[in-house]
């Protein structure tokens, strides 16, 4: 593949981010008064250190963002890539196995700081607006689609900034965007894909833990990554077997205790 810069070697994107998009309406309305800056000069939280405190500095830090993806992608990813689809994974004893390519460039986005686009700066993310995360992952998908997809799992674990309480965010969050765990969602069931309202998975409560029993299927970076362990943001039953949606819950599970039954 060619080797390259592939953000500032892509006219297209180039368009885009210099001339199409406006920069100034979606900056102001994303950085909501550029409060992560604000904060960062009363506290001096070094995780907020690179927050923009206006639009022409927010455009620069993301472009800095994607020249750091077109870097990587373009100049290592692509060049390794062929060799990794070759090889491809090995399935042996219930453990898969990743080519050591793919460990290696998924850890070395993870050191330079550029994987957790979705996560907010508090927790140590990048915290891009959603424009600025496509681009990014558009210049990575160029190069190979397998290492976009790894690094783009990491980030679905961004829903638990919603949903989950602020002693698992402050836990769980940085040990993610470390590079510690690959991510995955555990919706889909062997009879159960997108009627997601009728899952089997049980979770029940003894002791004051929870234990969920049942079977996942097309779980993307479940098994973690050649030792590293998964977490699976799991969708489970803690209600009756008749009732529905309302009867489910989100829980996030470490990959102990489970076989992978195949790879597809």
């Amino acid at each position: 593949m060619i080797k390259s810069n592939y953000f500032t070697d892509n006219e297209d994107l180039q368009l885009h981010v210099d001339r199409f998009i406006d920069w100034n309406e979606l900056v102001e309305l994303y950085e909501d008064g550029f409060k992560d800056a604000q904060e960062y000069e009363r506290t001096g939280n070094e995780r907020l250190a690179y927050a923009p405190s206006n639009v022409s500095e927010a455009v620069e830090y993301y472009k800095e963002i994607f020249n750091g993806y077109g870097d990587l992608a373009g100049n290592e990813v692509s060049q390794i890539a062929q060799d990794m689809d070759a090889r491809g994974l090995e399935f042996q004893d219930g453990k898969v196995i990743y080519p050591e390519e793919i460990e290696a460039i998924y850890h070395k986005f993870h050191d330079a700081g550029l994987a957790a686009t979705n996560y907010k700066r508090k927790y140590g993310g990048l915290g891009l607006p959603q424009v600025a995360k496509a681009i990014s992952h558009e210049i990575l998908y160029r190069a190979d689609s397998s290492i976009g997809i790894a690094l783009a799992c990491v980030n679905l674990a961004a829903i638990l900034e919603v949903y989950a309480d602020e002693d698992m965010r402050n836990t769980w969050i940085p040990r993610l965007i470390e590079g510690k765990y690959t991510v995955t969602m555990g919706l889909t069931e062997p009879d159960y894909g997108s009627d997601l309202p009728a899952v089997k998975t049980k979770a029940e409560q003894i002791d004051g833990k929870w234990y969920l029993t049942g079977v996942k299927r097309f779980q993307t970076m479940a098994c973690g990554m050649n030792g590293s362990p998964g977490v699976i943001l799991a969708l489970a039953r803690t209600g009756d077997s008749d009732s529905g949606a309302r009867g489910l819950s989100f829980f996030l599970v470490e990959s102990k205790n489970y076989e992978v039954l195949g790879i597809e």
